[in-house]
């Protein structure tokens, strides 16, 4: 997969999240939302990661 296909499957996905969100609850996230839930994810996976690499507590 190139660069433009890896960009068009992601406008693809942030479209159904928007579309969910509008069915769900009536509005798309902003801006500032879609990156703190982002960032969020982000900080899941690395706490993941550092659990797998005993680095962490996984059950905090």
């Amino acid at each position: 997969m190139d660069f433009d296909e890896l960009k068009q499957q992601a406008i693809r996905i942030h479209d159904r999240y928007d579309g969910l969100n509008r069915r769900e609850r009536g509005r798309v996230w902003t801006r500032t939302e879609f990156v703190l839930g982002f960032m969020g994810d982000v900080g899941d996976l690395a706490e993941l990661v550092m659990a797998e690499e005993c680095f962490a507590d996984p059950a905090r």
